[in-house]
C-alpha cells in the first residue's frame, strides 16, 4: 500500500511539472514576443530607410560626376584628334611649302641680281656700239653727200681707176649705197636693241624681287610658329586626355562602389520590412523559389560591379 501511495504521488508531481512547462510557452507569450520584435524593428527600419536615401543621393551625385568626367575625357579626345588632323593636313605641309617658297625666293633674288648686272653690262656695251654706229652713220651720210657733190668727180674717177677693171661706175655707186644702207640699218638695230634692253631693265627694277626677301622670312616665321603651336596643342591635348581618362576611371570606380552601397542599403531596408511583415502576419509572406528571379538577382549583382565606358 505504501508503494502504491508513493507511485501516485510521483505521477501527480510529473503531471504538475508538465502543466508548468506548457504554461511557459503559452500563445499569448509568443504573440507578445513577436509584437516586441516587430516593434523593435521600427527603429532599424527607419535607420535603414534613411541610410537608403543617403546612399541613393551619394550614388546619384557620383553618377553625375562620372558623367562630367566622361564628357571631359571625350572632349580631350576630340581636341587631340582635331589638332592631329590639322597637323597632318595643314600645318606640316604648309611649313614645308613655305620653306620651298623661301628657297625659290632666294634663287629668284640671286637670279635678279645676276640679271641686273648682265643688263647693266649689256646696256653699257650697247651704248658704246650705238656711239660707234652713230659715228659710222655720220660718215656714211658724209659719203653720200660727197657722192652727190660734183666737186668730188676727180676723186671718184681716181677711186674707180683703183678698182678692178671689171668694176664700173654703177657698181661703184651700188657698193657705196650698200655701205650707207648697212650703216643706217646697223644704227636702227642698235637703237632698237638699246630700247629693248632699257625696257627689260625697267621691268626687272619694277618687279622688285628683292622685296620678296622680307616677305619670305615673315611667311616662313609665321608658318613655323603655327606648326609649333599645333604641335604644342597636340601634346597638351594628349596629356589632358590621359589625365581625364584617369579621372574618369576613378569616378567610375567611386560610382560602382556607391551603387553597391545603394543596393545594399535598399536590400537591408527591404529585408527588415519583410521581416516586420512576417512578424505581423506570417501567413501573408510567401517566399517562392523562382529560378528566373534568381537569375535577375544575379544580373543585378553583376551590373552593380561591372561598368563599361559606353
Amino acid at each position: 500500500m505504501a508503494d502504491e501511495t508513493n507511485n501516485n504521488n510521483n505521477e501527480n508531481v510529473e503531471e504538475e511539472e508538465v502543466v508548468v512547462n506548457e504554461s511557459t510557452f503559452s500563445p499569448d507569450q509568443t504573440n507578445d514576443s513577436f509584437d516586441n520584435y516587430r516593434e523593435g524593428l521600427s527603429g532599424p527600419i527607419k535607420n535603414a530607410a534613411s541610410d537608403g536615401k543617403v546612399a541613393c543621393t551619394e550614388y546619384n551625385s557620383k553618377k553625375v560626376i562620372s558623367g562630367y568626367k566622361r564628357c571631359a575625357y571625350q572632349r580631350a579626345g576630340k581636341a587631340y584628334i582635331e589638332y592631329s588632323n590639322i597637323s597632318v593636313c595643314i600645318s606640316t605641309m604648309l611649313a614645308e611649302d613655305v620653306r620651298q617658297i623661301k628657297s625659290n625666293i632666294d634663287v629668284y633674288i640671286a637670279q635678279s641680281g645676276t640679271l641686273k648686272e648682265n643688263l647693266s653690262g649689256a646696256l653699257e656695251q650697247i651704248s658704246g656700239i650705238k656711239k660707234k654706229l652713230g659715228e659710222l652713220n655720220d660718215a656714211a651720210c658724209k659719203l653720200k653727200d660727197a657722192l652727190k657733190d660734183s666737186c668730188n668727180s676727180e676723186q671718184k674717177k681716181a677711186l674707180i681707176k683703183g678698182l678692178p677693171q671689171t668694176s664700173t661706175q654703177e657698181k661703184f655707186n651700188d657698193a657705196v649705197s650698200k655701205i650707207i644702207a648697212q650703216a643706217e640699218a646697223a644704227c636702227d638695230m642698235a637703237d632698237s636693241t638699246f630700247e629693248s634692253s632699257v625696257k627689260v631693265a625697267g621691268i626687272n627694277a619694277f618687279s622688285n624681287v628683292g622685296s620678296l626677301l622680307e616677305y619670305g622670312k615673315t611667311m616662313e616665321a609665321s608658318a613655323t610658329v603655327f606648326d609649333k603651336d599645333i604641335q604644342a596643342n597636340i601634346n597638351s591635348a594628349k596629356e589632358l586626355q590621359a589625365a581625364t581618362y584617369a579621372a574618369f576611371l576613378e569616378a567610375l570606380q567611386l560610382e560602382s562602389t556607391d551603387e553597391y552601397k545603394k543596393y545594399k542599403a535598399l536590400l537591408i531596408e527591404e529585408a527588415l520590412e519583410v521581416t516586420q511583415e512576417f512578424a505581423t502576419d506570417p501567413d501573408k509572406i510567401e517566399i517562392p523559389v523562382d529560378l528566373n528571379t534568381l537569375e535577375k538577382i544575379c544580373e543585378k549583382v553583376e551590373g552593380t560591379f561591372t561598368n563599361t565606358l559606353c
